[in-house]
């Protein structure tokens, strides 16, 4: 893909901060340390994105515009879910403003939900699955960190994050932010859904 234009806009709290709507925004959800920062950059061809050795740096909803040789669009990177060092205060406010912002943007048009491919889905993955499903919330599950993994093994490991979303294992798709696998075709879907 061909990245015209890619800023940082501003950074987020509650509806009142968020920027005015203008393009259609695609939001990246996923537990702290499934590298969603890292595939924003990977996407965008830059280091827009900050991205910290220690999970759970993205503590904002981060708004950033993109614009490409089909028009415009935001990403928003959200807080990671389940991050462990810290409070059950921290944990609860990221939850609220996560689910304020996914229940009540209008502008957002698809939610990315990555999840670790050397892993099977855990339950906060799951959850957000669901709560996706049952808000009727567009999204699609993308699976990182492939380069991790030996080529012979990711089919099965697709199969098995399919089964465990409930879906066909096309729909779930297999990236790397390090070699750049899979992200041609991600970004033809994010293109067909959102153009």
């Amino acid at each position: 893909m061909k990245i015209l234009e890619a800023k940082f806009l501003t950074s987020a709290v509650q509806p009142s901060q968020y920027p005015e709507v203008t393009v259609p925004e695609i939001a990246f959800a996923g537990r702290s340390n499934v590298g969603k920062s890292s595939l924003i950059n990977a996407l965008l061809g830059t280091r827009i994105a900050k991205i910290s050795k220690q999970p759970g740096h993205t503590r904002l909803l981060n708004f950033f515009n993109i614009r490409i040789p089909s028009g415009e669009l935001r990403f928003v990177d959200l807080p990671g879910y389940g991050y462990a060092k810290v409070s059950k205060t921290e944990r609860a406010a990221w939850k609220r403003m996560i689910g304020t912002f996914l229940q009540k943007r209008e502008s957002l048009a698809l939610l990315v939900i990555i999840i670790d491919i050397r892993h099977n889905p855990q339950a906060l993955d799951l959850d957000m699955v669901a709560w996706a499903r049952e808000e009727g919330i567009p999204h699609i599950i993308a699976a990182t960190k492939a380069d991790k993994l030996p080529k012979t093994k990711l089919g099965h490991a697709r199969k098995l994050a399919a089964q465990a979303c409930d879906l066909e294992p096309q729909d779930v798709y297999v990236l790397s932010s390090q070699s750049k696998y899979g992200l041609d075709k991600l970004w033809t879907t994010l293109e067909q859904i959102i153009f």
